[in-house]
């Protein structure tokens, strides 16, 4: 009633306000309703019920993490317990480290997977599968003589792609190294002859006079010697 003092409420003021309203026993003197709302975890006009089963906190608001066997507390969110199997941490929220599975996070992932040790935090597969020779959803199999035959076949494909793709390289060097070669040679041919011709001009010569071309005197002189010639025949005729 209005008459009531502060923290009861009812007939008679009978009643007293509750404590887990948000200011405690502060509660409206006729109905008892909590003036400002509930305290984290608790909820109902009068603020007599704790959070239901997988939330806690301010007015109820936020989900439980993985708790195993039991809800998580209706304050604060922390498990009263363990974790389920891939969840570690007080609040049950957290995954495995990389490398860790199963209850606790104590079991450890395949080395065979493919990833080394990269598996799924709950059930331990192989996220990426497994490496050559090994088998089974986390990769502790060793695998059919038929999978080793196929990895090794799929290995010596590569090895021949790579050993080709190498003569084919060197080849190409080999080639370009004899056609350099043989540029050079040209180059060093073409600087010769230039160098011949500039000697001779700078010496005043005519390399075609040089090679034995007769001059005008040297052909005279040839004429004069066949008329002589002629001439001793009719002498002795």
């Amino acid at each position: 009633m209005p008459g009531c003092p502060e923290g009861t409420f009812g007939i008679n003021c009978k009643q007293n306000c509750n404590e887990h309203c948000s200011i405690p026993y502060r509660c409206n003197r006729g109905t008892g309703e909590c003036e400002g709302g509930c305290q984290p975890g608790w909820e109902g006009l009068r603020c007599e019920s704790a959070c239901t089963e997988n939330n806690y906190g301010k007015n109820c608001s936020y989900a439980c993490g993985f708790c195993q066997n039991s809800p998580c507390h209706h304050v604060n969110g922390s498990c009263p317990g363990a974790c389920v199997e891939g969840y570690q941490g007080a609040f049950c929220i957290e995954v495995c480290k990389k490398g860790f599975y199963g209850d606790n996070c104590k079991e450890e992932c395949s080395p065979f997977c493919k990833s080394s040790r990269d598996c799924h935090h709950v059930t331990g597969h192989c996220n990426e599968g497994c490496i050559g020779g090994w088998q089974g959803l986390q990769c502790l199999q060793v695998a059919d003589k038929k999978d080793d035959v196929d990895y090794l076949s799929r290995f010596n494909g590569v090895l021949v792609a790579l050993c080709v793709c190498t003569a084919i390289i060197m080849g190409m060097l080999v080639y370009l190294i004899i056609i350099r070669g043989r540029i050079k040679q040209m180059y060093k041919a073409q600087k010769f002859r230039e160098d011949c011709d500039c000697k001779a001009k700078e010496g005043g010569l005519d390399l075609y006079t040089i090679s034995g071309k007769p001059d005008e005197d040297d052909s005279s002189k040839y004429q004069d010697f066949g008329e002589m010639a002629r001439s001793s025949e009719y002498e002795n005729f």
